[in-house]
């Protein structure tokens, strides 16, 4: 409306660390499937014990101040109670993959 410009500087992405996500990688491996074929590299990791999940930064690796960051957290639910962690299986344990194999691979290629 001020006539300026908006600047996409970084990216948010939320998973989680359990061994019951159907058929996704367990935590931040889903989304680092992907950035790092595309020229992401891990620039920085911030324990976020409050919150009982961890944080990563992911920059580009050629471009690191004209690409936007991606910040990848992933929740523990080991570390909440049985009740927590039942309710986490019930959201994500069928979770279906949108990767194909092939869409891997076109990835890395």
């Amino acid at each position: 409306a001020n006539g300026g410009s908006v600047y996409f500087d970084h990216g948010a992405l939320r998973t989680v660390r359990w061994e019951h996500n159907g058929a996704l990688p367990p935590g931040e491996a889903a989304f680092t499937r992907i950035l790092r074929p595309l020229g992401f590299r891990l620039n920085g990791r911030y324990p976020l014990d409050k919150l009982s999940m961890t944080g990563r930064a992911y920059a580009h690796e050629d471009a690191p101040d004209e690409i936007a960051q991606f910040f990848v957290s992933e929740l523990h639910p080991e570390r909440f109670s049985a009740e927590f962690q039942q309710a986490v299986t019930n959201v994500v344990g069928s979770s279906k993959d949108p990767l194909t194999p092939l869409a891997v691979a076109q990835l890395w290629e």
